[in-house]
């Protein structure tokens, strides 16, 4: 686990898309803000989000094709060490995404449709991360 710079968020990228993780890393590391640990399994989601203690957690609702993401998003908000974390879901699974709409904004987590418009993501993440540390300059 690498240290970021001080004033660099960090942020945990959870989903087992290779291509889309690259992505997402590469354009966060680029804005110069963020350092991204990536990890692609939700098994252990909170024990990896525990340890690294992230600004923001984004979450996939998909892993190896079942639906696991909300057991990972219930896993971190029941845990002591990660209930407060910031979450952006972020899914191709459309229906999933719309059905557990009200869920997810009973838990105050936005959600994004894959492809993601990266402009998007990025006010998501600087909006979230701001909500949970107003004093942190945006940008």
């Amino acid at each position: 686990m690498r240290e970021p710079q001080p004033g660099v968020r960090r942020i945990a990228l959870l989903d087992d898309d290779p291509g889309f993780a690259e992505v997402v890393r590469d354009l966060l590391e680029a804005e110069g803000d963020y350092a991204v640990d990536v990890h692609a399994t939700w098994q252990d989601a909170v024990d990896f989000v525990a340890e690294r203690r992230p600004d923001l957690v984004i979450l996939d609702m998909l892993f190896g094709g079942e639906q696991q993401g909300l057991v990972a998003l219930l896993e971190l908000r029941s845990a002591p060490a990660t209930g407060q974390i910031p979450v952006i879901v972020c899914s191709a699974d459309r229906v999933s995404l719309r059905s557990y709409a009200a869920l997810l904004a009973t838990y105050g987590v936005p959600a994004i449709e894959k492809p993601v418009d990266l402009d998007e993501l990025l006010r998501t993440i600087e909006r979230e991360v701001a909500r949970r540390d107003p004093g942190m300059d945006s940008g």
